[in-house]
């Protein structure tokens, strides 16, 4: 047994000198490959791209896999201070694992991100060594990013206590139950250097922001916040106020609970002047809260913004209608005529939404809404966009002498998707000089009782053979004189394409839109051809869409249509398209 014994200790020392000399045997041939010839410095660079900081954090961090390529690779990660400036704590990474990457990045740090487990252990208390080394950190930290539920939150936020002369940037993000509200405050006593602050969560509101001194602030996002008390509403306002040099500010309440929802608040004392403001944006559920904020908030004209964003969650009463719109028109600096866009989507809920130039082209079938390519595929955001407001009294007034806040002369792109669409509104855009373009939805349309309902495509007709005036009401003269009216004043003058999307409903026998277009498209021909000495001219463009899976069922109706829409617009034909979703 001993002599046995003896003779596996033997063969365990030879192995293991075997193992070194193969190790040894490896190092050589990889010293021998074109990227180990690399300096230090190109392959650290090399390295530092390879770990995306945007990507999202996994159990085991982007650097390990590295370090465990060659013992180069190893050591150059450990000694490229670029790649321990930002410190992630991950929301499934060890403490051990945390502990080991301070120790690497505590000299060279310079941002820290924390995202706190979500699902069903989001109400769970972080690590213990995160805390530690958020307050060990805190001193050099330029920017600092906080994702978690209110109880991980609260486990961290202490910890920031003190004043940091290096702090730029600070986002802290409630995420979790809804119901969680953010009851630890926030202990900085002075950030003077703070360029960016994002606070996202309900029980902010309720936080002391003044001992920040944000003089140097430029971007603000409070969002989340809960309608409650006048002095926690006032205390935002009052932070704000000692931020004169913002160029975003995005303030965005909750849905009001129902204790604060038609709660009465008092007027602000001084206004508030941000006149370097770029982007600026409001949402809230409280009538006179939003009131309150317009009120007080001077921004500048929106020709010198390049975003507003203006909210109001359910409908206006009409007692509360007119004073919000005098006091987003008197929220400007200027007096006189303020916006001038050159494309308008309008959706369902008063949604409005408004390009200085239009996002696609005005003429063509290959234009495309608006509302859902823009800011899905190419990111795109309107410059002004608002929701509860009624279009027409942010144009001009019902007597047609209020002080507009938009004028819509410039408007080129019209791309409306709602069904609810009034005379007056349609009226209106058959007046406008420069309209090259309409985008219709006919979703709602199919049968009777659906098209007294929805009427906007049939009020679009109206306003399209020149039936309806400049307020939106019909001609009462007899039918000469009324003809006469439509020759000398022709609706949508520079009128070149027209493009139905949901056009299944525009096809359907149960109703009788497509004639009704037909004879509405022939008379507005005549009229144009009559105004621009132009006999015989026809519509240049008519699109009609629809998914593609109704196409085989309408193919029959389309056909039959066929000769009709090239009789009104001969580039229909090539126009009609089957492979566009809507």
């Amino acid at each position: 047994m001993a002599t046995n014994r003896s003779a596996q200790v033997e063969l365990d020392k030879e192995i293991a000198r075997l193992a070194n000399d193969l190790l040894q045997l490896k190092r050589r041939r990889n010293a021998l490959s074109p990227i180990s010839q690399l300096p230090t410095e190109v392959l650290s660079r090399i390295l530092y791209q390879v770990l995306d900081p945007t990507k999202p954090q996994k159990r085991t961090p982007d650097f390990i896999p590295l370090c465990h390529v060659s013992a180069t690779w190893r050591a150059t990660v450990l000694s490229t201070p670029e790649i321990w400036t930002t410190l992630r704590l991950a929301r499934v990474l060890r403490s051990k694992m945390a502990i080991l990457m301070w120790k690497n990045s505590c000299e060279f740090i310079t941002d820290l991100e924390y995202e706190g487990p979500g699902g069903d252990i989001c109400d769970k208390d972080t690590s213990p060594c995160f805390p530690w080394i958020l307050k060990c950190a805190m001193p050099k930290l330029r920017r600092v990013a906080l994702y978690g539920s209110a109880r991980q939150l609260g486990g961290l936020i202490p910890r920031m206590s003190g004043s940091y002369e290096a702090l730029q940037e600070l986002k802290i993000v409630h995420e979790g139950p809804r119901w969680g509200n953010l009851t630890k405050k926030l202990a900085i006593q002075r950030v003077p250097n703070l360029r960016r602050l994002e606070l996202i969560g309900a029980g902010i509101e309720r936080w002391s922001f003044q001992q920040l001194q944000p003089t140097a602030l430029t971007h603000l996002v409070l969002g989340n916040l809960k309608c409650g008390p006048e002095e926690h509403m006032f205390n935002v306002l009052d932070f704000i106020a000692e931020a004169p040099q913002l160029s975003t500010l995005h303030v965005m309440f909750r849905t009001t609970e129902e204790d604060w929802e038609d709660h009465a608040y008092p007027t602000r004392n001084q206004s508030i002047a941000l006149p370097s403001l770029k982007s600026f944006e409001l949402g809230c559920g409280n009538i006179t809260l939003l009131n309150l904020y317009m009120k007080t908030l001077s921004i500048p004209e929106p020709t010198a913004l390049s975003r507003i964003k203006i909210e109001c969650y359910g409908a206006i009463a009409p007692k509360h209608t007119e004073d919000l719109l005098s006091s987003w028109r008197n929220m400007h600096a200027s007096t006189g005529d303020l916006v001038s866009p050159q494309q308008l989507t309008i959706t369902e809920g008063d949604i409005l939404d408004i390009w200085r130039e239009p996002t696609t082209p005005a003429i063509g079938a290959s234009m495309k809404s608006t509302s859902s390519s823009c800011s899905k595929d190419s990111q795109i955001t309107p410059w002004v966009s608002c929701e509860g407001f009624p279009l027409l009294g942010l144009v001009r007034g019902t007597d047609l002498t209020t002080r507009q806040m938009w004028s819509l002369d410039n408007l080129v792109v019209l791309d409306n998707h709602s069904r609810f669409t009034s005379c007056a509104e349609w009226g209106l855009f058959s007046s406008l000089p420069n309209i090259q373009a309409i985008h219709l939805f006919c979703s709602g349309l199919s049968g009777h009782w659906n098209r007294m309902r929805y009427p906007s495509c049939s009020t679009f007709l109206q306003a399209l053979r020149g039936e309806l005036g400049r307020d939106g009401r019909s001609d009462d003269t007899d039918e000469v004189a009324g003809k006469l009216r439509r020759l000398q004043d022709n609706p949508f003058p520079a009128l070149c394409a027209i493009v139905f999307a949901a056009a299944a409903n525009l096809l359907d026998d149960k109703t009788e839109l497509s004639q009704e277009f037909i004879m509405s498209l022939q008379t507005w021909n005549a009229n144009r051809a009559i105004r621009d000495g132009k006999p015989g001219f026809k519509l240049p463009i008519f699109e009609l869409r629809m998914d593609t899976t109704l196409y085989g069922k309408f193919e029959e109706q389309l056909q039959e249509y066929r000769a009709s829409f090239s009789s009104v617009a001969p580039n229909g034909v090539a126009s009609i398209s089957s492979c566009c979703r809507n």
